[in-house]
């Protein structure tokens, strides 16, 4: 009997829960049930919770290069046909990532990347790092979000082919529409992890906006906390804005609790 390709992945999956890790999930999830290959899933886990994503520590990138090395170390023996990676694309994730490309390039046949960010699209000013990115993507499959964003990084170097694969969930039933009243205040929702670039802060601002002109509303802030901002954190903004009595910092919600979540939002 013929030996199967094999494709390793050695991609960081929840927890913590956010978007690159949730959609990692998926592929893997979708790349597990094809029969005309077989997947080697190699755990690494660079961050325990979104707090720590994108913080910077001795003792971290000591763990981190740990983690690359033992990557390639499997990868070393495992010799796969395919290596697939979620690579990071800015700061020191960046470099850390790039040394597990170069990696899976060494003892791979194929690598694919799946971009799932925007910073690949920027020109750095510094010519080290340009020519940095076109050495370490050279000769790799690139996979990217759609096909605005894929054109956006098309010359960042000689891609060996450049495909767009938009995100996707696993379906579920569709929240039934909330029953509206006259009397009862619109409910908003912000739904995200507490990094202020999401829009967080601004989620707030808007809502003391929104209190100042008169509006009647509730508004839940559901998400995990990030490196700068959690729930006491936001917490005590919602307290010094005078929105105590209309809008709720809730923490992270899951599953069936955030599905309920949605229920009740306008």
């Amino acid at each position: 009997m013929p030996r199967k390709p094999v494709i390793a992945a050695p991609i960081p999956l929840p927890p913590p829960v956010h978007g690159s890790n949730v959609m990692n999930h998926v592929v893997l999830t979708m790349l597990l049930k094809g029969d005309e290959w077989r997947v080697q899933h190699i755990p690494v886990q660079f961050s325990a919770v979104v707090a720590t994503v994108g913080t910077f520590g001795l003792i971290k990138i000591i763990r981190h290069f740990m983690i690359v090395l033992s990557v390639v170390w499997k990868l070393a023996r495992l010799r796969p046909e395919v290596t697939y990676l979620s690579p990071a694309v800015s700061g020191f994730a960046w470099i850390r990532d790039a040394l597990l490309i170069v990696a899976a390039r060494v003892f791979s046949r194929d690598v694919v990347v799946h971009i799932h960010g925007r910073g690949l699209s920027s020109h750095p000013s510094n010519d080290w790092i340009r020519w940095m990115r076109n050495r370490v993507f050279r000769g790799t499959h690139a996979v990217h979000l759609s096909e605005g964003l894929a054109q956006s990084i098309a010359q960042v170097t000689n891609w060996k082919s450049l495909s767009v694969l938009p995100n996707g969930i696993e379906s579920v039933d569709a929240p039934n529409d909330p029953q509206r009243g006259s009397g009862r205040p619109i409910k908003i929702l912000y739904l995200s992890n507490f990094i202020e670039t999401k829009g967080v802060l601004d989620f707030v601002s808007v809502c003391k906006n929104l209190r100042d002109q008169g509006r009647r509303f509730e508004a839940s802030i559901v998400g995990g906390n990030g490196p700068a901002i959690d729930v006491e954190f936001l917490q005590q903004r919602i307290k010094d804005d005078g929105l105590a009595e209309c809008v709720f910092a809730l923490g992270p919600r899951y599953g069936d609790d955030k599905l309920k979540v949605l229920k009740e939002t306008d």
